[in-house]
């Protein structure tokens, strides 16, 4: 498996212009990306599907953490990103309780690989105390059988809170 570093550095890039006042999304950013690409090796799947994906974990949360919207994704990385973008990110315009359940909804469509950018982005949350458990275990049990290795470094997470 190799991916593409030009694709890589492209969508860095990106994020860097993005978030340049944001320091923290930038991080988190990275660091779900560090956790796809080292999962595709694991897991050896081909480049353009290691490229998409990392591509995608880059741009996690740049529908809510900035004013990006779906035509700018589009226009920029194209439909399947701008599509699958979409369905990763909450709903805005659903109460608070109601947005992660409709979120696992959408997801659970989504091809496994497209889910396990959700079980990187929860690791990473649950290392930076930006989530609670009750919504780590609920992505846990909706997700688990999208990648058995971020499932298995989830759950370690979640144990080791308790």
């Amino acid at each position: 498996m190799m991916f593409s570093q030009d694709n890589y550095l492209k969508v860095i890039n990106y994020i860097s212009k993005v978030y340049s006042d944001d320091i923290e999304s930038f991080k988190h950013s990275i660091s779900v990306s560090t956790e796809v690409l080292y999962t595709c090796i694991e897991c050896k799947l081909d480049s353009d599907k290691t490229n998409f994906l990392i591509t995608l974990s880059c741009l996690i949360d740049v529908f809510s953490k900035s004013n990006l919207v779906y035509d700018d994704i589009f226009n920029d990385f194209g439909f399947e990103i701008a599509e699958a973008l979409e369905s990763l990110s909450l709903n805005k315009m659903l109460k608070n309780k109601n947005q992660l359940q409709e979120n696992i909804n959408q997801i659970l469509t989504l091809d496994y690989e497209i889910q396990m950018i959700k079980l990187a982005d929860q690791i990473i949350k649950i290392e930076n105390n930006n989530t609670t458990l009750k919504e780590s275990k609920f992505i846990l049990s909706c997700l688990k059988n999208s990648n058995l290795y971020l499932s298995q470094r989830l759950e370690k997470k979640i144990e080791n809170l308790l």
